[in-house]
Formats: C-alpha cells, sequence, structure tokens
C-alpha cells in the first residue's frame, strides 16, 4: 500500500507539471508556424497567458486553414481539458468555425496553476520530503492528514 502511495504522489506530480508543458510548448509551436509576425505574436500572448493546453486539442486547431482561425482555436481551449470522445467530436467537424465553437462550448476548464513564491515552494518541498518520510515509516494515516493539508493550502495559493 505504501509505495503505491508513494508511486501515485511522484506521478501525479511529475505528470501534471509534464502535460502542461508539453501542451503550450504544442500550442507555441503553432504560433511560431503562423505566416505573419503579429499574428504570431498575437497568439504567443495567447500560450504565455495560458496554464495548459491538452495537446490533442492543440492538434484540432493546428489543422485550421486560416491563421486566425487557429488563434482562435487556441484561445476557446486554453485552460481545458475533454474527454476523448469530445476531442474526436470536435475533429471530426467540417467548418473550422464549428471546430472552435465544439471546443469553446465543451471541456473542463482546468484550475489554475498555483502560483507560489519561493518560499512557499521551498515549503511544499519540504513537505512533500515530510510526507514521504511519513510513508516510508508506514504513518499512512499521517502521510493522507499531511496531503490533505498540503492540497488544501495549493488549492487557496491558487485562489491568490
Amino acid at each position: 500500500m505504501k509505495s503505491i502511495l508513494m508511486a501515485a504522489l511522484a506521478a501525479f506530480v511529475t505528470l501534471n507539471a509534464w502535460a502542461g508543458d508539453a501542451g503550450r510548448e504544442a500550442a507555441a509551436k503553432v504560433c511560431g508556424s503562423l505566416y505573419y509576425e503579429a499574428d504570431q505574436a498575437r497568439c504567443l500572448k495567447i500560450v504565455e497567458a495560458a496554464d495548459s493546453f491538452e495537446t490533442v486539442a492543440v492538434e484540432v486547431c493546428k489543422t485550421a486553414y486560416y491563421d486566425k482561425d487557429k488563434t482562435a482555436c487556441l484561445d476557446a481551449c486554453k485552460n481545458k481539458s475533454y474527454l476523448e470522445a469530445t476531442l474526436k467530436a470536435c475533429a471530426e467537424k467540417y467548418y473550422d468555425k464549428d471546430k472552435i465553437k465544439c471546443l469553446a462550448e465543451n471541456g473542463k476548464v482546468a484550475a489554475a496553476k498555483a502560483k507560489l513564491s519561493a518560499d512557499e515552494r521551498e515549503e511544499t518541498i519540504l513537505e512533500i520530503e515530510r510526507v514521504l518520510g511519513n510513508l516510508r515509516r508506514d504513518e499512512i494515516e499521517t502521510a493522507t492528514r499531511r496531503l490533505k493539508a498540503l492540497r488544501d493550502a495549493l488549492e487557496k495559493a491558487g485562489k491568490k
């Protein structure tokens, strides 16, 4: 049980950070492919302001014919998560405006990333290390309590 919790914690922290960054990188590449520099700049502002993009949603945006539609599509799908079936349905729309509308009207708005100061980040890392120590010592209840408190603190920091 302890090893499962440790693996789940490590996977959650790693995948959560990696997935959002991969989607943002993919979105930035779409912006880089736009013809006009002004369009690229507008597009990159959207990407830089977003916390995350789903890579599959970005792939749907990449299929748009006009640059303005690619940018509008990225704007519609920023900070959202989608079910696989929803993305498939949106991708199958014939007209780009319908794909954009589908992405805009569907999906779940992802929670904003917490903006932590250097001190808060350091304290979070220390708390995760404490939780791992609890798990190594088979102190499951203590680890669970600390994880819940850490989750609550991160949610509170995200609402600042």
